[in-house]
């Protein structure tokens, strides 16, 4: 069984959302030599969960300059070997994105084939421009096999906790064998403070209904407590999880003239038709008791957005901006184009 370890830090309430969230990257998979998604963007108090799959690999911080080195005092999880078709207690690595400076990394798999000249590399906020992803991953690929170093066999220490000046990541916890929440958590009847301990509600993105996609969240709301987690787990098609304004519900935060407020954006989570495990998850942490609004920015045919396909998260229960004002917003907006 697995779960995510996240490291909750306070938030400037003029500078950034409300809420942390988890990123989940897929390290390996079968016959994948690959970080799945390769690339994401993090804010500062975002985590990275590091999910291990068949074979045997690492997450081992670089730079930029020497992509298939290991960078000095950076992380490192060590090697996790995985054996061929195991779907559960697989180990995961967690990091703390400490600030916006690019996070680079590779798999210090020395094969027969080494691993990062085969692309196998990993960029937390890589510039779009000049040292981008891209010309990290053709860096490492233009490298020979002989090249990668870095790590020996074994595993991390599952209490890893340190820091490197200037690497933008502190390693919080290396989490072996753990619980995953995976029922929805009942809700409580305000959101006003925390009781008792955090509650991991859990929100089905997309899948099937009667043989035909549903665009939508399962539940739509949800009222969680201070502390509280909220884990997304996607479904069949091409999803996101992405934060809006109540006023410009097809529209990311950052994007839609609310100053320097940044919201928080899952990326595409794509998941082939008739999967029954191992869904991609996405999960934030509720950070105060402010509506938080967010939805599928999927352009389709259909968007998925203009139909309805939208969250609330302690959305109030009167008053003109209630979830089903919010929902019918989207299905009428007049934007154009979605980021």
């Amino acid at each position: 069984m697995i779960s995510s370890f996240s490291l909750a830090l306070p938030l400037l309430a003029a500078t950034v959302s409300n809420a942390y969230y988890d990123h989940t990257v897929v390290v390996g998979g079968r016959d994948l030599l690959a970080y799945t998604p390769s690339s994401i963007k993090a804010q500062v108090g975002d985590t990275i969960t590091f999910q291990f799959r068949e074979k045997n690999h690492t997450v081992t911080q670089a730079s930029f300059e020497s992509p298939c080195s290991p960078l000095s005092g950076g992380f490192n999880s060590g090697f996790r070997p995985v054996p061929p078709g195991t779907q559960s207690g697989l180990p995961t690595y967690t990091i703390t994105v400490n600030d916006t400076k690019p996070i680079w990394a590779y798999c210090a798999q020395t094969g027969p084939p080494a691993h990062c000249p085969q692309g196998m590399v990993f960029a937390a906020n890589a510039p779009d421009y000049g040292n981008t992803f891209d010309a990290f991953r053709n860096k490492a690929m233009s490298l020979g096999s002989s090249s990668t170093s870095g790590a020996s066999s074994g595993s991390a220490s599952s209490a890893a906790q340190y820091s490197s000046a200037g690497s933008g990541a502190t390693v919080t916890k290396t989490v072996t064998e753990t619980t995953t929440v995976t029922a929805t958590a009942a809700s409580c009847s305000t959101a006003a403070a925390s009781s008792g301990s955090p509650v991991t509600h859990k929100i089905v993105v997309g899948g099937t209904q009667d043989g035909k996609p549903l665009l939508a969240y399962t539940p739509p709301t949800i009222v969680a407590n201070v502390g509280d987690f909220v884990e997304f787990e996607f479904r069949e098609k091409n999803h996101t999880v992405t934060q809006s304004p109540f006023s410009n519900p097809c529209t990311k935060l950052e994007t839609a003239s609310h100053g320097s407020m940044v919201g928080f954006d899952s990326g595409f989570m794509p998941v082939a038709p008739n999967t029954t495990s191992g869904f991609p998850t996405f999960k934030i942490r509720v950070n105060d008791t402010a509506p938080i609004w967010g939805y599928c920015r999927q352009q389709g045919p259909p968007v998925h957005c203009f139909q309805g396909m939208v969250f609330g998260i302690n959305p109030p229960t009167s008053g003109p901006n209630i979830f089903a004002s919010f929902q019918q917003l989207a299905i009428h907006s007049n934007v154009t184009a979605l980021y």
